[in-house]
């Protein structure tokens, strides 16, 4: 049913450009056999796109919250190639005491939003949806000297071999007019190099080292989209939606990060003593590997990882659509890296904004379901009232289904492993040995072994809780969407739990991670406004450490090294670099690879008489 969907598309989408409105006519997918209407853009909102499109995958961005599909996919892998999902959004659920009822709400979306684009201004009063100023913003620091030919071609949704000059020209105009507009007051990301909380002249967008950033905001405050979407009034949340990729950097090429703010803003009828019970976020997504009516899926609580395959076991293993284009059937998964924070122990920590926060504990993925249409798995997702449906789904347990086909009542209905043992992580299993607990069909429910198993129409509940929020409060969450390009489908899984434990290993140090991956002296466009040597990472260190400074302007700069009696062992830099940041390694071995003493070194900086000395630790 979605190359129907996908055809009716391509005929209505093929001439639009990031940041321009949505066609007003309604684009047609059938969900659990129901015709919706998708991506309509009302008289009272413009949906405006952008894309991450900096390394080898493309994911096609709305702003108000879904990652929609545009030319029959809303993320591509590789880079413009065949199809790996067709769209993800958030989902949040709770008990809402606020004086209005019903308690149990549900907001945000899935195909269809429920919020409109922009941020809550003040209590009940959102920004206009209509604005230009609530569109997706993006910026790279290359823009002005990149080649932006991929970048053309996503935003046209043409052939490399079609992107002209007017093209990639119009990108670069693009990209220049957000940063002249980069909506930081309202908390879209920027590098605040004199840590004053204001983005000054020379400071650019950015996070942790990104090679492209988006950023967008949605709320739920109108009444009758959220209700469209929900059957439930609004909350009076705004969700600040931060995406960044890299380029270059080992092993992620083929990631993206996306990070949710929610902040609880309350709408005109919200006391001050509101707030939010037993809340959960569900990430949501509907994987469309190739062909879309042929997807698996699974979980792996151990690494806040839900991820999907290809499930054609027709001799090849391989998709249709990836075989005609000669590449193997890729995978696709989404992490939890960083869930809701909570109160911890005094021993415990968590992040938040890349930092740690003592005394608190990051929530870890609570529970994680896979549906596949036409399977009488009781998941079918049915419109109008899903306030209950959502709370269940989220809370692990069966959504309970009344004679009407709503999802009317609390429900403590578990879902039931291949043993008949209770489980709120479906489909545990190991995929590529056929062990355990795996989805298949058409004897998907209990797991069957065999040879001839085959895929769905899937899609992907990864939840996250349960928290409180008071008026006023603000989460925070982190995720990163992964594909694999394994040799078979079933090898997929396996290649994203590993890729799933390397990114995690890195998080949240994707800064420092990245930066070791620039080994020389280099220009950056982002040109700063102090001279400045950042603290070595990592320190301690054994034997390599990364040290990164920035100059204002060009000039001589030396950049030494000196243990602890103040003799000078190795001069790392000695000439005149352009201005901007540039980043350095230091081996503390030497030409023979004999190692330096343990002990205390100083790392000096000099330009002029301006001198700045920063102290390393070098363990053995």
């Amino acid at each position: 049913m979605k190359q129907y969907a996908r055809t009716i598309l391509v005929a209505l989408l093929v001439n639009l450009l990031a940041h321009f409105s949505a066609n007003s006519q309604p684009i047609l997918k059938s969900v659990d056999g129901v015709s919706l209407k998708l991506g309509l853009a009302s008289a009272q909102s413009i949906v405006r796109y952008g894309s991450v499109d900096i390394n080898n995958l493309w994911l096609h961005v709305a702003n108000d919250g879904r990652h929609d599909t545009i030319m029959g996919s809303g993320m591509t892998y590789p880079y413009y190639e065949g199809g790996l999902l067709y769209g993800d959004n958030l989902v949040w659920s709770g008990k809402v005491i606020d004086g209005r009822f019903p308690e149990i709400r549900t907001g945000g979306g899935t195909y269809l939003p429920g919020v409109r684009p922009g941020i809550i201004v003040s209590k009940g009063v959102a920004e206009d949806p209509q604005s230009e100023s609530v569109r997706v913003f993006r910026f790279r620091p290359d823009y002005l000297t990149g080649d932006l030919t991929l970048d053309a071609a996503a935003s046209n949704e043409a052939s490399v071999s079609k992107v002209t000059p007017e093209m990639t020209s119009t990108v670069r105009e693009s990209y220049k007019k957000d940063l002249s507009e980069w909506p930081w007051k309202k908390g879209a990301p920027f590098i605040d190099r004199n840590h004053n909380g204001v983005m000054d002249p020379g400071e650019n967008p950015g996070l942790q080292n990104s090679s492209q950033v988006l950023w967008y905001s949605y709320n739920d405050l109108d009444e009758a989209v959220c209700n469209s979407f929900g059957g439930c009034p609004s909350i009076g949340l705004e969700v600040q939606a931060t995406l960044w990729a890299y380029k270059g950097a080992a092993n992620l090429d083929d990631v993206i990060f996306k990070r949710y703010r929610i902040i609880y803003k309350g709408t005109s009828l919200t006391s001050s003593a509101a707030r939010i019970d037993s809340m959960f976020l569900t990430q949501w997504f509907d994987p469309d590997i190739g062909s879309s009516g042929n997807d698996l899926g699974g979980c792996d609580s151990l690494l806040d990882l839900g991820y999907a395959y290809n499930g054609t076991y027709n001799g090849n293993d391989q998709d249709v659509v990836y075989s005609a284009l000669g590449l193997p059937t890729p995978g696709v998964g989404y992490i939890i890296l960083q869930g809701p924070l909570v109160p911890g122990s005094g021993g415990e920590s968590a992040v938040f904004n890349f930092a740690s926060r003592t005394g608190f504990k990051n929530l870890s993925m609570s529970s994680c379901c896979v549906h596949m249409t036409g399977l009488g798995d009781g998941i079918n997702e049915y419109w109008g009232v899903r306030n209950y449906f959502y709370w269940n789904i989220a809370r692990g347990f069966q959504p309970a289904l009344s004679g009407t086909g709503k999802d009317t009542v609390y429900s403590f209905t578990p879902w039931l492993d291949n043993q008949k043992n209770p489980s709120k992580f479906m489909y545990y299993g190991d995929p590529e040995s056929r062990t355990g607990w795996i989805a298949s069909r058409p004897t998907y429910f209990w797991g069957n072994n065999s040879q001839d198993f085959a895929g769905g129409d899937a899609r992907l509940y990864m939840n996250m809780g349960p928290f409180t929020m008071a008026l006023g409060d603000t989460q925070e969450v982190v995720v990163a969407i992964i594909a694999s390009p394994a040799p078979t489908s079933a090898e997929n899984a396996t290649w994203l739990k590993n890729r799933a434990k390397y990114v995690r290993a890195i998080y949240p140090n994707l800064g420092d991670y990245v930066a070791a991956f620039v080994t020389s002296v280099s220009q950056n466009s982002n040109v700063p406004q102090e001279f400045a040597l950042e603290q070595n990472f990592p320190n301690p260190f054994n034997p390599t450490t990364q040290i990164r400074f920035t100059n204002p302007q060009a000039g001589q700069v030396k950049l030494s090294i000196f243990d602890l009696l103040g003799r000078e062992v190795k001069v790392l830099y000695q000439g005149t670099p352009n201005a901007g940041e540039h980043t350095l390694t230091w081996d503390s071995r030497n030409a023979s690879g004999e190692a330096m003493p343990s002990g205390v070194y100083f790392c000096r900086l000099t330009q002029g008489d301006r001198q700045i000395t920063r102290k390393m630790l070098l363990i053995r």
